[in-house]
């Protein structure tokens, strides 16, 4: 559903890159890992936003591990 909203134009959250964050999230706990890794790899280079670069570098680290646990905001800036 992000994705189609995305490609219709429509950004379902304000903050730059927080889509993206959430997308990454979704596909990873949903356990699809390779879609989340190359969300990644085509998005996280035009990420400007810190906490937002700093949730991708986490999101990376647990797709890495196959992780697909729920984790917390603290956990990447705490």
């Amino acid at each position: 559903m992000l994705v189609t909203a995305e490609d219709d134009g429509q950004q379902v959250f304000k903050r730059e890159g927080a889509n993206t964050a959430i997308l990454v999230d979704l596909l990873r706990r949903s356990g699809q890992i390779e879609q989340a890794q190359k969300v990644i790899a085509a998005r996280r280079g035009g990420i400007t936003e810190e906490v937002i670069a700093r949730i991708l570098d986490f999101q990376s680290t647990l797709l890495d591990k196959n992780d697909v646990s729920c984790h917390t905001i603290a956990e990447v800036i705490g």
